[in-house]
């Protein structure tokens, strides 16, 4: 009787650590799961790599032209490191056949820094256009 406790205990325990195999890769086997991953490892990363690898991410989601299952096996099993390489990759390429969403830069480390940035700097109400509920006449009045 004890063995089949002690065997059924270590199988539980087996099974509890196989989902824990790969922490630091992305699992995409369905939408929800890929984004959780995603979310857990971009958490577990400083403001700035987190950003970046974003910033990888979903380039990587353009690339594929945002159909999901050949982005989910684009990014399916990959680390942080390899996603931001394989979108500076794409960022050459994009670069290369004139996009200007990419020429406009003068490297992938640029873009990142330009990201963190305009993420860093504050939107004040003087920058806000004049149609914005902050800056409109009812607000004002309300002190708001």
């Amino acid at each position: 009787m004890k063995t089949v406790l002690y065997i059924s205990i270590l199988f539980s325990l087996l099974f509890s650590f196989s989902g824990c195999d790969q922490p630091n890769q992305i699992r995409a086997g369905g939408q929800k799961s890929m984004l959780q991953s995603f979310m857990r490892i971009k958490q577990r990363m400083g403001f700035k790599d987190g950003t970046e690898f974003e910033v990888a991410f979903w380039s990587l989601k353009q690339k594929s032209n945002n159909d999901d299952a050949a982005f989910r096996s684009l990014v399916n099993g990959k680390t942080p490191e390899q996603i931001i390489e394989q979108a500076k990759l794409y960022f050459e390429e994009r670069k290369q056949a004139n996009d200007p969403k990419y020429t406009q830069y003068e490297s992938w480390d640029v873009m990142i820094n330009k990201v963190i940035e305009e993420i860093k700097t504050p939107v004040s109400k003087k920058n806000l256009p004049d149609t914005s509920p902050s800056r409109n006449k009812a607000n004002r009045i309300q002190g708001f």
